[in-house]
């Protein structure tokens, strides 16, 4: 390791945490607390639909066109369909719930369901329910 002061090979200051332990302490594991746990959906068995939940799905399909078109605009919902607001799935999972009556409030459809939408739209869906 001679050469000139370009070419010369030289030693790091600081090797390891056994060199020295003490420029390494600011980088320790961070103790982070975990969030509370989210509360698990209800399991719905099968069933077969009625006129009543057939019903529901139709108002909440008119629901969530109208929301989008609301929200968003005319131009949203041709484009990219009401989906936007609501799932397929989404719209399904609350008929689904409310066929068995997991949800009556805006808290239960937030529990159960862990939509994107329920705190601006929750209300509204609790009407139609």
């Amino acid at each position: 390791p001679e050469g000139c002061p370009h070419c010369v090979i030289k030693s790091p200051p600081i090797c390891c945490e056994l060199c020295t332990p003490a420029y390494f302490e600011s980088f320790s594991i961070v103790d982070l607390t975990k969030p509370p746990p989210i509360p698990h959906k209800s399991r719905i068995a099968v069933y077969m639909a009625n006129t009543q939940d057939m019903n529901l799905s139709n108002v909440l399909h008119k629901f969530r066109q109208a929301a989008t078109i609301k929200k968003f605009s005319h131009a949203v919902l041709k484009n990219s369909g009401p989906d936007v607001v609501m799932s397929n799935e989404m719209l399904q999972h609350i008929v689904d719930c409310v066929h068995f009556h997991k949800i009556e409030l805006r808290e239960q459809l937030e529990k159960e369901t862990h939509w994107a939408g329920a705190a601006e739209f929750g209300d509204e869906v609790i009407t139609l329910v």
